[in-house]
């Protein structure tokens, strides 16, 4: 199983591609050539999904389909930011969404509601 994603914030046409065999690569679409590889805290671990978030350049998430591990990574850094277990089970889904931060003066709600 092959996944791709083009890089949103780059000039250079790249893509980060994840599969079974190979894990992670950011890879340039033009020259046909691995700019990055990026390595799994272990050999077990494996990506079932991945997105960039928008929000923050070169930053991007991974899931795994076997014991539900969100991992957070940037393209300067071959090793995960973090990791965090949510659940004891696999992903079936995964979407990054963007959020305004809340202005304090256009804020009506308490604290306590927010």
């Amino acid at each position: 199983m092959r996944r791709t994603l083009s890089v949103p914030w780059s000039g250079t046409d790249c893509l980060l591609v994840s599969n079974l065999h190979n894990g992670i690569r950011l890879v340039d679409s033009e020259a046909l050539a691995c700019i990055t590889s990026f390595c799994f805290p272990s050999a077990a671990a494996s990506v079932q999904c991945l997105a960039w978030v928008p929000s923050a350049p070169g930053m991007f998430i991974t899931r795994d389909s076997q014991v539900g591990v969100l991992r957070v990574w940037n393209v300067s850094r071959s090793t995960p930011l973090d990791s965090f277990k949510l659940k004891k089970m696999g992903f079936h889904a995964l979407h990054v969404l963007n959020s305004p931060l809340a202005k304090k003066a256009q804020s009506s709600c308490s604290p306590s509601k927010s």
